[in-house]
């Protein structure tokens, strides 16, 4: 890499280094393999190394706000272009791989019904099944198995 775009690189991720990060994770995330999810992903070969990280901040730009993060279109695809997009946290787990494979459709009603995630996924670890843990209303000062009984 000449001079220059060492110098572009260094001055781009010195004055955003947010986005450095959110970048920087990305392929981490994608390289190493420690995480199950990731197996198989990769990151587009102009947006690696010093010189993808010019290439991948000419291409995406800045996030909105602190708060966006970056997402694939696609969660079964690569870190490619047309396949990432900065979105907030809601948007990025709503687009998870478990709500592409037909899991995700309780989770939904639940939050339709007014039950937070939280409650949902703790109704469900409790032996509940998906259907009751996302229909049955929110209701406080007994347990389900109380309410078998």
């Amino acid at each position: 890499m000449s001079r220059s775009k060492n110098r572009l690189y260094s001055a781009i991720r010195k004055e955003n280094r947010l986005f450095w990060q959110r970048w920087f994770q990305m392929c981490a995330r994608c390289r190493n393999g420690r995480q199950k999810c990731y197996l198989g992903v990769k990151v587009h070969a102009d947006w690696q190394g010093a010189q993808g990280f010019i290439n991948f901040y000419d291409h995406m730009g800045l996030p909105p706000t602190r708060k966006h993060t970056l997402d694939r279109v696609n969660p079964f695809g690569d870190y490619e272009p047309g396949n990432v997009v900065w979105a907030t946290r809601k948007q990025n787990m709503n687009n998870m791989r478990v709500h592409h494979t037909g899991n995700g459709e309780y989770k939904k009603l639940a939050e339709k019904n007014g039950i937070n995630t939280p409650a949902y996924y703790r109704r469900v670890r409790n032996g509940w099944n998906k259907k009751d843990a996302a229909t049955m209303p929110l209701q406080y000062g007994y347990s389900y198995k109380q309410r078998l009984i």
